[in-house]
């Protein structure tokens, strides 16, 4: 299961030494305290308002192993470790504190809720298992944010890689080859001379907690000239509070991401297009802010006769401009092959795509493991099922929560007149699900 996890720092201070001039063994089992405090204070669950809803967490069991001493002045890191597990009405933290990176006490504690009126014991209440559950969602959609800078050893703004249409993540991501929605400009921006008319869309994307994304694209022919578009990607990960060393807080701050692009795309001949975006790409991290210049292109190659779709893009293509602390990261480019076939006698639109292909991998054919399926089945003239399956999250993510669910998609659209309306459902692992709607309109 995965772990939710929290560090603070304590200085050791006179009266916490004995008369050997080391830390009292005693008083370890107080900085244990010290950390599953503020483990749960970092949960947004303080003890004491465990305490005003009439519940109580006494220790039941509380082990303690000492390697080295800690004297007087020291700064000493509490690590504490809460693994949830459901079978068990009890909850167990364990503990390593640490002076610069070298254990000198580890240990653990275990616990029983119990109500306040009549000491009876009681199983984990509803707003503890909720904590838990919001903790675990972040964890989760921080390491899958951060999981192309896995993949791409240190890459910076990772946002650029999961922020995609609800048709798009129904699908699985397997959609640079799509020739009938403009969202697809955000993994292949040669799509555009394909387009009917004028058309705009906008995707919004609910994550965990309160980090939201959206996404938003408008094109349009000029004759004698091509096909032009502008679009604008954005992450908001809310509002965060800051905190000294000591855990004491100190105020709050905000950190978001933002990518502006300006496209253009023509014909090649009347079954090749290709095109370009260029993008001004923002990441601000309370007073920290880094930005890029970056370029999409794209080429799509289309064969009516056997409805097939060939596509071929490479994506986030840059330079940073400035950076947060100075220290220059990898830009997330991303090279993509695509196919879509639509299915003779039956209303299936069949899409497939290697993805990620500029990724560095142990091995040529691992490059391979690195793909998108995704099926659309058409349900009249107005219904669109999808589901689909994106390889490369679960090979990239860190987590392991029920991963055999990570990676899976499904969603559906509406098609009514001039108007899509598309929904997406996004699996990683059970404690996380996002959920994106998209709107377009042919105008």
């Amino acid at each position: 299961m995965q772990a939710i996890s929290h560090t603070t720092s304590v200085r050791v201070r006179y009266a916490d030494t004995d008369k050997m001039g080391i830390v009292y063994n005693g008083n370890y089992l107080m900085f244990f305290e010290i950390g599953r405090t503020e483990l749960l204070r970092a949960m947004d669950l303080p003890y004491a308002d465990l305490e005003q809803r009439g519940l109580l967490l006494p220790v039941m069991e509380a082990h303690v192993e000492y390697k080295q001493p800690a004297y007087y002045d020291d700064v000493l890191d509490i690590h504490t470790t809460y693994v949830p597990d459901q079978g068990s009405a009890m909850i167990q933290l364990s503990y390593s504190i640490e002076r610069n990176g070298t254990v000198l006490t580890t240990g653990y504690t275990k616990h029983a809720f119990v109500r306040s009126s009549d000491w009876r014991m009681v199983r984990p209440p509803s707003v503890f298992t909720d904590a838990v559950r919001k903790a675990l969602a972040l964890i989760l959609v921080l390491c899958f944010c951060g999981g192309a800078a896995v993949a791409q050893q240190a890459t910076i703004f990772p946002f650029l890689r999961y922020n995609m249409s609800a048709r798009a993540a129904g699908l699985g991501g397997a959609t640079n080859a799509l020739t009938d929605d403009i969202s697809t400009l955000f993994l292949n921006p040669a799509v555009l001379p394909v387009l009917d008319g004028p058309q705009t869309s906008a995707t919004f994307l609910k994550h965990t907690l309160d980090i939201n994304s959206g996404l938003a694209a408008y094109t349009d022919h000029i004759d004698g000239f091509g096909s032009v578009a502008a679009s604008v990607i954005y992450t908001s990960y809310g509002s965060f509070e800051r905190a000294d060393r000591q855990g004491v807080r100190t105020g709050t701050f905000n950190s978001q991401d933002l990518a502006i692009g300006v496209s253009y795309a023509n014909e090649i001949d009347s079954l090749i297009t290709y095109g370009a975006t260029a993008k001004f790409i923002y990441s601000g991290i309370d007073d920290m802010v880094s930005t890029a210049l970056a370029l999409d292109a794209g080429l799509l190659v289309r064969i009516p006769q056997s409805r097939t779709n060939l596509a071929f893009s490479i994506l986030n293509l840059g330079a940073q401009l400035s950076t947060y602390d100075g220290t220059r990261d990898r830009m997330p480019v991303d090279v993509r092959l695509g196919v879509n076939h639509r299915l003779k006698g039956l209303p299936l639109l069949v899409n497939v795509s290697l993805i990620h292909l500029a990724d560095e991998v142990p091995s040529f054919l691992d490059r391979f493991l690195n793909f998108s399926v995704g099926g659309e089945l058409y349900v009249g003239k107005a219904v669109r099922l999808r589901v689909g399956y994106d390889n490369s999250t679960r090979n990239t993510s860190d987590v392991n929560v029920a991963s055999q669910l990570t990676g899976l998609s499904a969603g559906f659209g509406l098609v009514v007149k001039t108007i899509k309306i598309d929904y997406a459902m996004s699996t990683f692992g059970s404690a996380a699900l996002l959920h994106r709607f998209s709107l377009g309109v042919d105008l």
